[in-house]
């Protein structure tokens, strides 16, 4: 079953700590049974929430550009073990969440979303290297397979 596409729906900027997000991999972002935390891309690494998809459904190909992607793995992690605050080496704070914003042919699309509560509203948002560095560590505990890569 293809994902559910965004049509007219809204989207629903509360997540419950206990919904998941899902998110596909390729065999060789995982080693040894962990997923590697430099696989996960910045800025903004997206994700399907549970409330709206299944697993597959992020590998489903209306979902990744009309690629056949059957073969990855899914894992997921649950929205309370995202990581909210991580500090980098320089003292700088930036404040993780997640952020629902669908796409034309997937409405479960959501994104982490990342502040600096002291820089300007309008600054850049991406964290510095440490700073994405600890929160990849992080929420790399938290994640759990799934589904397994075929190759």
């Amino acid at each position: 079953m293809p994902p559910l596409p965004t049509d007219s729906r809204v989207v629903v900027a509360e997540f419950d700590p206990n919904e998941f997000l899902f998110r596909r991999f390729k065999k060789e972002l995982c080693v040894d049974g962990n997923f590697l935390p430099a696989a996960l891309p910045f800025p903004r690494p997206s994700f399907n929430r549970s409330q709206f998809s299944a697993p597959r459904d992020v590998l489903h190909p209306d979902y990744a550009a009309g690629k056949d992607l059957s073969n990855w793995g899914v894992f997921k992690c649950a929205v309370r073990d995202v990581p909210r605050e991580v500090r980098a080496a320089d003292g700088v704070r930036f404040h993780f969440h997640p952020e629902h914003e669908p796409l034309p042919t997937c409405y479960a699309h959501s994104v982490i979303g990342c502040e600096n509560p002291n820089s300007p509203h309008d600054a850049p948002r991406e964290p510095s290297k440490t700073a994405r560095t600890l929160f990849r560590t992080e929420l790399a505990k938290a994640i759990e397979k799934v589904i397994e890569p075929d190759i």
